[in-house]
């Protein structure tokens, strides 16, 4: 029984570094496309890849996540599947996040 636990421990953790290296592959893909190879928010401009996220530009992102299980990574594989489609923009998470919860990011409420 011991060794058992100890086996699924070891596969848990084979499963999670595997998911997180392909979540990683799969977002620099994204970001690259939508970037056009230079990786950098729309908003703001921040270029560091661990700092930029995909943004739902219709503000369905909980519909859309929702619908592929909730799984964060299932997203950027959704976009490749239907050769990202236009609806889409890449942010750092400080703008994505008030876009989401303002409204607006406040770097877009300083240009108007």
């Amino acid at each position: 029984m011991l060794f058992r636990s100890y086996e699924k421990r070891v596969n848990y953790k084979y499963q999670k570094d595997y998911h997180k290296k392909l979540a990683k592959k799969l977002k620099e893909i994204v970001i690259n496309h939508y970037c056009k190879n230079k990786p950098k928010c729309f908003c703001c401009n921040e270029t560091e890849i661990d700092l930029l996220t995909i943004d739902h530009i219709n503000n369905d992102g909980a519909k859309h996540r929702k619908s592929l299980s909730g799984v964060y990574y299932k997203v950027y594989r959704d976009i490749i599947k239907n050769n990202f489609p236009k609806s889409f923009q890449i942010l750092c998470h400080n703008c994505n996040w008030a876009k989401s919860s303002l409204g607006v990011c406040p770097h877009r409420r300083k240009m108007c």
